[in-house]
């Protein structure tokens, strides 16, 4: 089965903020695209000692989660089998002119960095931890902000038989949220820039996941903490429901989440409840050398208003050494419950060779208009590297 944030795009943002840490602020524009949202709430002085009781938990939750993973990890290196160890290098350079101001900037940019261990002490069960390194991210004084903006992915996950043909899943610890059709890590992705959708949808989640799959289908619910945050801010919890369908050549997928998510609407709205539906179709042809996708994403509160982001984006490799991607992006925001401030639309083209095993070169061209009126041109280029 396919998973979520699989394909395609990295940010690149008109107002620059990121989702890789709880306060969704960053200068990154290779990890920041499309108009993205501000965290401005703390908790209420009279919450404060139930919250720090649901820290204290956390960290022991987590420490020992941990400590099972590093403990796995450790049995699994005495038989390779069980352990892998994986990562990549992303590193370019990024060229962007504003006709408004007629400015022009270019800097050359080390993108990500990852490293990551998958250990499988049983087999059913699999141990997984990731660390990766973002350009410009800054340090914060918090620790759990730290490992939240350092710590990509955390987790356990122990599948079970349920028939011959169903299985059941339990996954505890940080992973990918099932919303968004481009990949979170920038080496699976078919540009260098990412959608509009990418940035106004959660990356990860930190909770517990239950779920049963087939070989064409799953189904599983979750709660978490808030959208992107390794610790709880508040006393409301997110929670959610995600199905995908495989039917021949068409891949659907669609979810919903709920949860006070003070990151995503702006501070007039953040003691109301946010629902965020989101729908994914993936067309692929020409044994896979063709995928077809369009998402749509809409985010209502819990008084009415709503906005609303979608995209189309198609894929093709003429051979398994280059390929080509165009996309088509657009948010909008009729009810102003977020900080977008106007409405976008982008348009990119992009080129990819992948002349050794292991590595990918990438090339895209992209233009973006507020109100319809031109914005900005961007060209990058960049060079992966797994290993």
């Amino acid at each position: 089965m396919p998973s979520t944030h699989s394909q395609t795009g990295e940010r690149l943002c008109l107002s620059s903020h990121s989702r890789t840490s709880s306060t969704h602020a960053s200068n990154d524009p290779e990890h920041s695209s499309g108009p993205l949202l501000h965290v401005m709430t703390s908790p209420q002085s009279h919450k404060r000692k139930k919250i720090n009781m649901f820290r204290t938990l956390f960290i022991l939750c987590a420490c020992f989660l941990l400590s099972v993973s590093f403990v796995s990890v450790s049995q699994a290196a005495t038989l390779n089998k069980q352990l892998k160890l994986e990562g990549f290098v992303d590193a370019g350079s990024l060229f962007t002119h504003t006709p408004q101001n007629d400015q022009t900037n270019f800097s050359w940019r080390l993108n990500e960095i990852e490293f990551s261990i998958d250990a499988t002490p049983h087999k059913h069960t699999q141990v997984r931890f990731s660390v990766h390194f973002l350009q410009d991210a800054t340090t914060p004084d918090f620790s759990w902000m730290l490992v939240d903006k350092l710590l990509q992915e955390a987790f356990v996950s122990h599948t079970f038989a349920l028939s011959k043909q169903l299985q059941g899943y339990v996954t505890v610890g940080k992973f990918f949220a099932p919303q968004g059709w481009d990949a979170v890590n920038t080496v699976d992705r078919y540009q260098i820039t990412a959608s509009f959708a990418y940035n106004v949808t959660p990356n990860t989640l930190t909770g517990l996941k239950l779920g049963i799959k087939t070989d064409r289908f799953e189904l599983f619910g979750f709660i978490s903490n808030g959208w992107d945050l390794i610790e709880d801010i508040d006393l409301h919890p997110t929670f959610g429901l995600a199905m995908s369908f495989q039917l021949g050549a068409l891949l659907l997928h669609t979810s919903v989440t709920n949860g006070r998510e003070p990151s995503a609407v702006s501070s007039a709205y953040q003691d109301e409840r946010l629902t965020l539906l989101d729908l994914q179709l993936t067309l692929s042809l020409l044994s896979d050398r063709l995928k077809i996708a369009a998402e749509g994403t809409l985010a209502v509160i819990s008084s009415g208003q709503f906005f609303y982001v979608g995209q189309v984006t198609a894929h093709y490799m003429p051979s398994r050494y280059i390929g080509f991607t165009v996309r088509y992006g657009r948010v909008s925001d009729p009810g102003k419950i977020s900080d977008l401030g106007a409405d976008q639309d982008e348009v990119s083209v992009a080129f990819l060779s992948k002349p050794w095993d292991g590595w990918t070169a990438m090339l895209e061209y992209r233009v973006d208009f507020v109100d319809f009126a031109l914005q900005r041109h961007l060209v990058g280029a960049k060079v992966i590297c797994r290993f």
